[in-house]
């Protein structure tokens, strides 16, 4: 059979298209069979692998008995609105002996649509409110450079939740010996899982010192714009 594999080799797959959010933990799972066309007959015990790039998935595969194989997608991290799932034969310990070619691959097309993101976010300079925020702007641009996120103030409608705390606090209300007022930043930032409601990450920054010669809240000023998310 070795002669005309190339020919007879078939992957078999029930998905076609699915739809997906990039940075959300959704895995989906991918059964193939793999035949010979001209029998019917399963290949078993064959190597498979799949390719993704920039995502985490299952990327290797033997097929069973039966010619059956799974290869998972965990998740998207990749920002391409449209990418492809391709499962192929694995033939890096045949050297291509067999000659199989990229069509014998099976393929799923990957609709990846950004995530959506609640922000809650507060902020306070010496227990008084920002005007211009800080941790906000940061965030944002972290979700929109990582995965094209797009905002909304619905927590229901949203993929994520980020919850932020940011606030300073003055050491001493006097300048030190060198003319400056001192003071301190601490933050802390929480996303959770809208769907699930489940805490998915979560950072902390203390103690971040900042400094003014003018007034304390110039030093605190100084302070948040050093917490770096």
């Amino acid at each position: 059979m070795a002669g005309d594999l190339n020919t007879r080799f078939k992957l078999i797959g029930d998905a076609s298209e699915i739809q997906t959010t990039i940075g959300m933990k959704r895995s989906f799972e991918f059964p193939v069979t793999c035949i010979d066309k001209k029998t019917g007959n399963p290949i078993t015990n064959f190597p498979l692998k799949a390719s993704m790039n920039g995502n985490r998935f299952t990327e290797q595969g033997t097929t069973n008995a039966k010619g059956f194989a799974i290869f998972t997608l965990f998740k998207v991290i990749d920002r391409t609105p449209v990418q492809y799932f391709i499962i192929n034969p694995d033939i890096s310990d045949y050297q291509n002996k067999l000659n199989l070619t990229s069509g014998n691959s099976y393929m799923i097309k990957v609709n990846a649509q950004p995530p959506i993101v609640c922000l809650d976010i507060t902020e306070k300079n010496l227990e008084s409110s920002l005007d211009s925020p800080f941790g906000m702007p940061t965030l944002k641009e972290l979700f929109v450079q990582n995965y094209s996120a797009e905002f909304t103030k619905n927590e229901r409608l949203s993929d994520f939740r980020v919850i932020g705390i940011f606030g300073t606090e003055a050491k001493s209300s006097s300048k030190n010996k060198y003319g400056l007022y001192q003071v301190y930043a601490d933050g802390t930032v929480q996303i959770y899982d809208t769907d699930s409601n489940t805490e998915i990450y979560q950072k902390s920054i203390n103690n971040v010192m900042g400094a003014d010669f003018q007034t304390l809240e110039g030093a605190g000023r100084n302070a948040l714009k050093k917490t770096n998310w």
